[in-house]
């Protein structure tokens, strides 16, 4: 076993020892420069064509005031070009041309702005004539919107009954004496009523409530006018049951719904 190791151990000592001489006794061939490579223009006229291997061209930038190479045709046109002064270049305007535009221009301006005075004066703008405060009538003051407006005091009523106790007299004299501290002051007074009555039709039920509603507020408003409270600034509405302060599940519920509320707004 040993000596077939030591026999491939010499075979390739021998195998690259015998590489290593034929690298050496190889030849290589000389490299030679080639002839140095330009690009130049074969053709005069076809400028686009790229020779190889021709007589070397030497560049060089163009001197001030010159273009860069173009072709015959265009080099006489740029030549001819720069050769025309500006002046002949542009048409020279005559100033008698300059005041005939001059003159239509201020025609056209002034034709505009009477054609404008023409329009103004078809329309006709309607005015309001102009009142004095002193053609003011104390009619139209009392007719002003009112700027305040707010409940005043409410009375309660007994069941079916539209008459106004006499424990309420303190508060209408203060109502009374309220609007006729105000200027233009409006006193409105609104009736209400339960929403129970006896057992009737739905129609007699609705009619019964309005009258008894109707009948509180003239009551009250009564009441204003004996304390001395003009009738022009008392106004009385009839709601009937249509708007409960309480739900009437309890007796105390619809007797807080028998009521008359009192506004004031000036």
């Amino acid at each position: 076993m040993k000596a077939l190791q030591d026999i491939k151990l010499y075979c390739g000592i021998f195998g690259l020892a015998a590489l290593l001489s034929s690298c050496s006794s190889a030849v290589f061939p000389d490299i030679t420069e080639d002839e140095e490579d330009t690009i130049v223009s074969q053709d005069e006229e076809d400028s686009s064509f790229i020779g190889r291997k021709s007589k070397k061209i030497e560049l060089s930038m163009p001197e001030e005031g010159e273009s860069l190479k173009s072709d015959t045709q265009n080099v006489a046109y740029d030549k001819e070009k720069q050769d025309i002064p500006f002046a002949a270049k542009t048409k020279p305007v005559k100033k008698e041309e300059l005041k005939e535009s001059k003159a239509e221009a201020e025609k056209a301006l002034s034709e505009n702005a009477n054609k404008k005075a023409e329009k103004a004066k078809k329309i006709e703008i309607p005015q309001k004539p102009i009142v004095a405060a002193a053609d003011f009538t104390p009619a139209e003051e009392e007719n002003t919107i009112p700027s305040v407006s707010y409940r005043l005091d409410t009375f309660y009523f007994a069941n079916g009954s539209s008459v106004l106790d006499s424990q309420y007299n303190k508060q209408i004299r203060n109502i009374v004496k309220l609007a006729k501290s105000k200027k233009n002051a409006i006193v409105t007074v609104k009736g209400f009523a339960s929403s129970r009555t006896r057992n009737t039709d739905p129609v007699s039920h609705k009619l019964a409530n309005f009258k008894v509603s109707a009948a509180r507020a003239q009551s009250v408003a009564d009441a204003l006018k004996r304390y001395g409270l003009s009738a022009n600034k008392i106004q009385t509405e009839a709601l009937s049951d249509s708007m409960p302060a309480y739900q009437e599940v309890m007796p105390e519920g619809e007797r807080l719904n028998r009521r008359v509320e009192v506004y004031i707004a000036y």
